[in-house]
């Protein structure tokens, strides 16, 4: 979800893209197969924001039309998303730990630095969202570029009222 939520961002504005980062992590957080569980929610939907903030400010530095789907600059999105990730982990294992009970910074950096936790969850992370940021992102951005007015018109616009004759109880 990573990918898509900075590349929406990048494409249509910081609206959709913390439109699709709230959505998708309420998604996950309530069917996720681990569970239910509300505290962790604020800290996941945060996290992901970060991807949708980074999406947002890449755009001001290379516009739409600058995008190409490879490029050597598309490095530049796996290094953005990478840095979002391990933002994204560190938060919420600070988080995790700090709702598991941990008083002392010596515990909290435990959560973070734990090597199961690095090995399997945290690195893995960090490196799909590097190759997926410099791969993907760009090839989304670019069909979401070319497909915008194709998308937008296909929705078919809502009926008010007015348009339509309908007035008050009649």
């Amino acid at each position: 979800m990573d990918t898509l939520v900075f590349s929406s961002s990048f494409a249509f504005g910081l609206r959709i893209g913390a439109s699709i980062a709230i959505l998708s992590e309420l998604i996950w957080s309530t069917i996720t197969p681990f569970g239910f569980f509300l505290p962790i929610m604020p800290y996941l939907i945060g996290g992901e924001l970060l991807f949708a903030f980074a999406g947002y400010f890449a755009s001001k530095f290379w516009h739409l039309d600058e995008i190409s789907r490879v490029a050597p600059e598309n490095l530049f999105f796996g290094a953005l998303l990478a840095m979002c990730a391990f933002v994204w982990d560190f938060e919420t294992n600070i988080a995790s730990g700090l709702i598991a009970g941990a008083h002392s910074l010596l515990t909290l950096l435990a959560f973070e630095f734990n090597p199961a936790t690095l090995w399997f969850f945290n690195l893995p992370h960090e490196i799909s969202d590097f190759v997926f940021g410099s791969t993907l992102a760009p090839i989304v951005i670019v069909f979401l570029r070319k497909n915008a007015g194709r998308i937008k018109n296909q929705v078919p616009p809502e009926k008010s009222a007015v348009t339509t004759g309908l007035q008050g109880g009649n």
